[in-house]
């Protein structure tokens, strides 16, 4: 990735029109943040699912207005941590930032599922999932997790994405790469793809995404 990188570079410099470059840096300062800019405040992975068939898009000059849904982990405070897991008592949580949606969390009658179970409602059902914690020291708060180690996502945002041009998406997996599984980039044109996806997205600091990246569970 690195010699893909410094390949780019070395061809973006020889490829550069200044007076391109000027016109795309002042559009660029007129752009207001994103209204979903203060989730990304959040120190981890972030979903973000993009619609990608043709018709979704806005062409906005140098970004387009895309249409998605950005989610953020479930999470615990280290108090609910203590009542379920020190105490055996139940705590309320909720799973989905949109709708208000909670679940109620008890400490695990199966260690080998999970450390906690979850009771909540799921197309007109309860159900019980198991799920794993880990402590995330940046925020203070105990994630949640599946034995095969995919994190459990609660909607947080469902609207328009601000993607600017050039942005790509891209599978890694750990730390194998391979060059002919490189990035593609999102042109929200191709009646093939229906969806653009990633738990680890680069934005910039208007919340525009740069990269969206696929890093595994």
């Amino acid at each position: 990735m690195e010699k893909r990188n410094i390949r780019f570079l070395l061809e973006t410099e020889e490829e550069l029109d200044e007076e391109e470059h000027e016109k795309t840096r002042n559009a660029y300062e007129t752009l207001t943040e994103a209204p979903y800019l203060s989730l990304l405040d959040w120190k981890g992975e972030i979903l973000v699912e993009l619609f990608s068939n043709p018709g979704l898009a806005k062409d906005m000059g140098i970004y387009y207005e895309s249409q998605g849904r950005i989610s953020l982990p479930v999470t615990v405070t280290p108090a609910d941590y203590e009542t379920v897991m020190k105490e055996s008592g139940e705590a309320e949580i909720c799973i989905n930032d949109q709708t208000g949606q909670t679940a109620l969390m008890k400490y695990s009658d199966n260690y080998k599922k999970g450390d906690c179970m979850l009771l909540y409602e799921q197309e007109g059902e309860m159900v019980t999932s198991y799920f794993f914690l880990s402590y995330s020291a940046d925020a203070n708060l105990y994630t949640l997790w599946r034995d095969s180690a995919d994190t459990f996502f609660k909607p947080a945002y469902e609207g328009t994405i601000f993607v600017l041009k050039g942005a790509t998406e891209e599978f890694l997996y750990g730390a194998i790469f391979s060059e002919e599984d490189a990035g593609r980039e999102m042109t929200f044109d191709d009646p093939d793809i229906f969806s653009y996806m990633g738990n680890s997205p680069v934005f910039d600091e208007k919340g525009y995404l740069k990269a969206l990246y696929y890093i595994g569970d």
